[in-house]
């Protein structure tokens, strides 16, 4: 069992340090300042009275204090945000300071807590005053900087009050969560190239309640037919009991495969951007997917598989992108062990879509696989140089890849 021993001078420190940035204001850092020399000179020479202004200055500290002690701050805030924004854009927290106490608060502030460096609050909000009773709004300017999920637990409220010196400081547990969406650019068409094999069936989708059939033509009726199915014109035409004759509709099934694997080298670094880039293209892929009557199943084979079944009215876009805001890099090549997880979907399948994280056996040996269970299949490739071998090499029997960099990626190509 280990036990954490902090010295009486580190936790000192540190409380100094938390003094110095959260509780004092601009104005008592430099009245602060003004103390130090003041007594820095009073102790000098007590010809001098440096000292009377060191008592002073010291005085108006200890009464400010005695203030922020026995006025109590008796706040509730109530928090309006995006559940879901993209990233790199900025979005407005707006926050209800509600007074419940008997006196006015002046010079109210209140912004929310994170400890994540991904979250970042570009503009906030002005000192209020909040009557007694009532409730004010102010607004967080804040900016997520990359992808994920992040939950802010605390928010903080502060006031100058009276004088302007110190921060009283209340936080509040206020939770929720935001969505931090890939930032992607829209595409205005993706080449679906068509499998090779003839599939019958497929998914039955529909987004209305009931039914979603085609009529094929008629036939004669057999008893247990519905009656609602009855063709009354051709059974008046031919004199006998004619019924419709229906057959449902199916869409094509299209698999969007995303590499995770960015290794653990020294280039992970870079792996890692390109491994951004690729999520950004699959997003972009998966937009103009969800605008068709595609059935589109999503696949990220990393540390967990992360599996998504979406169009029309199994799941939207929405969804989507929250599975890719989510999805991580891997330091193994998993791909492998995806070809045997998807031998009961192939049949089904009758295209894939995969983006890729640069080019090796395991990746080509995969892509075979595909195109000899009879699936049509497409390649993009992210790589800043990071290619065993050249990946058109094989392109007669797998097409020819897309190979872009991480840069192309940012509103540079029009079409896939």
């Amino acid at each position: 069992m280990r036990f954490k021993y902090e010295s009486i001078t580190l936790k000192m420190t540190r409380r100094l340090k938390r003094i110095w940035q959260e509780r004092l204001t601009s104005f008592g850092k430099i009245l602060f300042f003004f103390l130090i020399i003041s007594a820095s000179f009073g102790s000098l020479s007590v010809s001098v009275p440096f000292y009377f202004l060191a008592c002073g200055i010291f005085g108006v500290f200890f009464i400010t204090e005695i203030f922020s002690v026995f006025i109590p701050l008796k706040v509730r805030i109530e928090v309006s945000f995006p559940e879901r924004v993209v990233c790199d854009s900025e979005f407005d927290v707006e926050i209800t300071v509600v007074n419940e106490g008997r006196n006015n608060i002046f010079g109210v502030s209140a912004y929310p807590l994170f400890s994540d460096i991904k979250l970042d609050i570009i503009d906030k909000p002005q000192p209020v005053s909040v009557p007694a009773g009532g409730k004010t709004f102010v607004i967080c300017r804040m900016k997520a900087s990359r992808r994920g999920v992040y939950e802010i637990k605390a928010h903080r409220v502060e006031t100058a009050f009276p004088f302007g010196l110190w921060n009283k400081i209340s936080e509040l547990p206020v939770t929720f969560s935001i969505v931090v969406y890939p930032r992607f650019w829209p595409l205005s068409s993706v080449d679906i190239p068509a499998g090779r094999r003839y599939q019958p069936g497929g998914f039955v989708m529909s987004s209305n309640i009931g039914d979603s059939m085609e009529y094929i033509g008629d036939r004669e009726y057999v008893e247990g037919d519905l009656i609602r199915n009855i063709h009354w014109n051709a059974w008046a035409r031919l004199g006998k009991p004619v019924v419709k004759e229906f057959m449902e509709e199916y869409f094509c099934r299209i698999a969007l495969v995303l590499d995770t694997f960015v290794g653990s080298g020294k280039n992970s670094g870079e792996k890692k951007e390109c491994f951004e880039a690729a999520v950004s293209v699959t997003a972009s892929i998966a937009d103009v997917l969800a605008r068709k009557e595609y059935i589109v199943d999503i696949f990220a084979h990393g540390s967990e598989l992360y599996y998504l079944r979406a169009g029309r009215s199994f799941a939207y876009f929405e969804n989507i992108l929250d599975l890719l805001s989510c999805v991580d890099c891997s330091a193994g090549n998993n791909i492998a062990n995806l070809a045997g997880m998807l031998e009961d979907d192939l049949p089904a399948i009758t295209t894939f879509l995969i983006v890729l994280l640069g080019w090796d056996r395991e990746k080509e040996r995969f892509c075979r696989h595909i195109i000899e269970s009879g699936c049509a299949l497409k390649r993009v490739i992210i790589s800043d140089g990071n290619c065993e071998f050249d990946p058109n090499t094989s392109s007669d029997e797998m097409g020819e890849a897309i190979i872009l960099k991480k840069d192309d990626v940012k509103g540079r190509i029009d079409m896939i």
